[in-house]
């Protein structure tokens, strides 16, 4: 190389050098002559976190990611986010888990399942015999109930019900696949009984004993309700309360009709009544009969 030409180089390294330190003094170290890269060619910040963020919920998952790039679709990968980008692999071990069209991260779904408890309880009170037995089906599946294994009632699902006996010995309860067998209770016969407030005497008058309650008739059993109590005879019969009955004389209203009645028959006289109880289902009949006693009008 020439001297001249040594001499031109030196002559502009020496004005590049005069121009860099004019620069440095005039706007500092802070120099941006030009965008180093094309803004279009640069993968925007929203795109490289959601990238970010899908490689993270994998790796969560105990995935090994490998994402691979299809050079040919660049401009697709340059605009869209992460989200919709197609072609995407995944590798876990030797399994290559391939996705072609990715809708966005999605977390894995835990599905809760609620087992319904199938156990099934039977609360059984032991059944009467010749009454209408009452019962709860707090289950989720119908009761079937059997009276020596006749099927005679069905109690739907979380429900309550009866069921009539007449004189079966063996009743089966069956809920889905549980079963409790029991025996009957027998039903007791009803019981009357006799209570008196005046059921006068040989002295006592006729007009007297009409004015006041003679009698109190109680009838007895475990399902009084069932029962029928008929009174007959020459009486008032009041009932008082359950199987409770009070009964008051009732002969005749005057002298005259009691002479007519009773004038030609010794004294002390003697008037009597009947209380039938019957059990409207067994068809059970008791009776019992009471009376009356007095001397005069």
């Amino acid at each position: 190389m020439s001297k001249p030409n040594k001499d031109v180089k030196f002559i502009i390294y020496q004005v590049l050098y005069i121009f860099i330190i004019v620069v440095l003094t005039m706007k500092g170290a802070d120099i941006d002559l030009t965008k180093v890269i094309d803004i279009n060619k640069v993968v925007e910040k929203t795109y490289s976190d959601s990238l970010k963020a899908y490689i993270d919920s994998l790796t969560a998952l105990g995935l090994v990611p490998r994402v691979e790039f299809d050079s040919a679709r660049r401009e697709d990968y340059k605009i869209q986010p992460i989200s919709v980008i197609q072609g995407i692999v995944l590798q876990e071990g030797q399994m290559i888990i391939s996705k072609k069209d990715f809708t966005g991260i999605q977390q894995p779904i835990i599905t809760e399942t609620k087992t319904q408890d199938q156990q099934i309880e039977l609360k059984i009170v032991q059944p009467t015999q010749y009454t209408v037995n009452s019962i709860k089906n707090s289950n989720a599946e119908p009761l079937q109930i059997y009276a020596d294994n006749s099927l005679i009632q069905t109690i739907p699902a979380n429900s309550s019900g009866s069921y009539q006996l007449k004189n079966q010995s063996i009743v089966k309860y069956v809920c889905g696949g549980t079963s409790k067998q029991v025996e009957t209770l027998p039903n007791q016969i009803q019981k009357i009984s006799f209570q008196s407030f005046s059921a006068g005497s040989a002295d006592k008058k006729l007009r007297e004993l009409q004015s006041v309650i003679g009698w109190r008739i109680t009838v007895e059993d475990d399902f009084v309700d069932q029962i029928d109590i008929k009174v007959t005879g020459p009486v008032k019969a009041k009932q008082v309360g359950k199987g409770i009955i009070d009964v008051q004389l009732q002969v005749c209203g005057s002298k005259d009709q009691f002479d007519k009645m009773f004038g030609d028959r010794d004294a002390p006289y003697t008037v009597t009544f009947n209380v039938v109880a019957t059990d409207k289902i067994s068809g059970k009949v008791v009776s019992r009969q009471g009376s009356f006693i007095f001397g005069e009008w």
